[in-house]
């Protein structure tokens, strides 16, 4: 897995936590290149299979392109406000939690691209989000990996996150 890290979070933490995710849903991490950076509002993530992205190296005319033909996933997180008023940014562990979750659902994606599972229903619309094939298939995987306890190992992962 390649790791572009552009959060505060150190490197070794995130690249744990992601390969335990891939682990649980039963998803190949080496060519994955996963792209990481803060968002504003909410955890988001999307996945693309077999693309090329720009790595932006933040000065001029360094930058170059990275291709892959496993998958890009692209995470963006929320920014953690330690002494806001609303305890859904203040909580660390449920952050941290949710971090997890984000990961599970864009690798049960990318085992359904390895896996060559059917992505669209050709309707000639766009269905909502709820309903897509897809989307349910990967929250059916996630519900099931945390239906289980979770292993010893996964709980230090999220542990070492916060921390």
């Amino acid at each position: 897995m390649k790791l572009y890290n552009k959060t505060k979070i150190p490197d070794e933490a995130l690249t744990s936590l992601l390969e335990e995710a891939a682990r649980a849903v039963g998803a190949r991490y080496a060519q994955v290149i996963v792209w990481v950076s803060r968002g504003h509002s909410r955890n988001r993530g999307w996945v693309r299979k077999g693309s090329m992205i720009k790595n932006y190296s933040w000065m001029p005319r360094k930058d170059i392109w990275v291709m892959t033909d496993a998958a890009y996933m692209h995470l963006s997180l929320i920014k953690a406000r330690p002494h806001s008023s609303h305890s859904f940014y203040s909580d660390l562990l449920q952050i941290a939690q949710d971090i997890y979750e984000l990961a599970l659902h864009e690798w049960a994606h990318i085992r359904d691209f390895q896996h060559k599972e059917v992505f669209v229903q050709h309707t000639g619309r766009n269905r909502l989000w709820k309903n897509r094939v897809h989307e349910r298939r990967a929250v059916a995987m996630v519900r099931d990996v945390l239906d289980k306890p979770l292993s010893a190992s996964t709980q230090e992962t999220i542990l070492n996150l916060v921390l």
